[in-house]
């Protein structure tokens, strides 16, 4: 299956994207806002995660990888405090760094680009995007948009059945609503503890189509995901951060198997 990812280091992302919605009358619940304290990793705290695969029966698919995250402090990026994580993937040995921070009615993650690129053709400039804050928790809304993302009728070489190159004209429609889940206690598993979490889910929907320059459809044999939905949900914890989240990819086409993807601190230093 082919499929848009976000990355997992940025939204981790997955995803995770042009502008975010400022209307705080969406799904306003009139709520007291419910910040109390932070929950943006703390400073030289160093998370360490786990990440695998689960098949429809919650059977896992590979050997998990771990990653460790570093928090480096305060930064500041498109003219707002944030702090920079470092993230490490031991096995490949990968670095990168993402940002996020908090206000009394977001939290956000930095996203700076989206491509997807694949045999089929290069789909990058249906992904572009600017710089941004994309909105992942909410502390005084049931429901927000995170993120959305629009591209009407974008030339894009693809791959014709003899190894030539055919020209199609497509369109990408992408949206991520947010809402509260509520709270949920999270055990550490290597320290056998529990801290207290709150929870988001992003609903991914992602929409591509298109014709060949000359107006007829786009060959069979040229696979690519027409449609992507996903939720990913998202659990924070004070001076602690994202602590955990799950993505499930819920419909494909074309489509095989439903996949959960799992990124789970195990421990912390």
């Amino acid at each position: 299956m082919k499929q848009i990812a976000i990355s997992t280091s940025a939204f981790f992302l997955l995803m995770l994207l042009i502008s975010c919605s400022d209307d705080d009358s969406n799904g306003n619940d009139g709520n007291i806002n419910t910040k109390d304290g932070s929950y943006l990793q703390k400073t030289n705290r160093v998370l360490i995660y786990e990440l695998y695969e689960l098949d429809e029966n919650n059977n896992k698919l590979n050997e998990p990888q771990v990653t460790e995250q570093k928090s480096f402090g305060k930064v500041n990026i498109l003219g707002d405090e944030a702090i920079a994580l470092e993230v490490y993937e031991i096995e490949l040995g990968y670095r990168d760094t993402i940002y996020m921070k908090e206000d009394n009615d977001f939290l956000y993650i930095y996203i700076d680009y989206y491509s997807f690129s694949s045999r089929e053709g290069d789909l990058t400039p249906l992904f572009q995007i600017e710089p941004q804050w994309m909105k992942i928790y909410s502390f005084n809304q049931n429901e927000w948009i995170a993120f959305e993302h629009k591209v009407d009728k974008v030339e894009i070489n693809i791959p014709g059945k003899f190894g030539d190159k055919l020209t199609a004209i497509m369109s990408n429609e992408m949206i991520y609503s947010g809402k509260r889940i509520g709270n949920e206690n999270f055990v550490i598993r290597d320290r056998n503890e529990t801290i207290e979490t709150i929870i988001s889910e992003i609903e991914i929907k992602t929409k591509l189509d298109g014709t060949l320059i000359d107006g007829s459809p786009i060959p069979s044999s040229i696979k690519y995901p027409q449609i992507v939905e996903a939720k990913v949900k998202y659990y924070f914890a004070k001076e602690f951060g994202l602590i955990n989240f799950e993505a499930i990819n819920q419909n494909t086409e074309p489509s095989d198997k439903s996949l959960k993807s799992v990124t789970r601190t195990v421990d912390y230093r």
